[in-house]
């Protein structure tokens, strides 16, 4: 017999109230890999519009990023990349998928997303982590 089918059919024996049981262990194995994601970054939305060729959006404000990435329709390319506050520019990602992501992360600087090309009028978001 499978140990945890051992573990549940001693208890069920001992205890009234089997399902308290079994949804107190699924909330022992779930509950601490949500509370650490949730302590790892937020995400935050930084531009958002509709066309805006040539145009370059940016966070306000310096933070450590996981990912920056943005959401529009697929086909025309956009650029991200981060800068760090020495005013360098770092990881530069140029892409015609949706989402267009950039994996690379950065330990301290602002996020940036640049449209390249999409003048389709579908709105777009640009989005990374704090």
């Amino acid at each position: 017999m499978h140990p945890l089918m051992t573990l549940w059919s001693r208890f069920t024996k001992r205890h009234s109230r089997p399902l308290a049981f079994f949804a107190a262990l699924i909330l022992v194995g779930i509950l601490p890999a949500a509370v650490t994601s949730a302590q790892t970054s937020s995400q935050v939305t930084y531009a958002q519009g509709v066309n805006g060729v040539g145009g370059d959006w940016r966070t306000t404000g310096y933070a450590p990023r996981q990912w920056n990435r943005v959401w529009r329709q697929p086909g025309p390319d956009w650029g991200l990349s981060y800068q760090y506050t020495n005013g360098q520019y770092c990881c530069f990602w140029i892409d015609n998928i949706n989402p267009t992501v950039s994996h690379y992360g950065i330990s301290y600087g602002r996020a940036w997303c640049s449209n390249l090309e999409d003048n389709t009028g579908v709105l777009w978001t640009c989005q990374t982590t704090y």
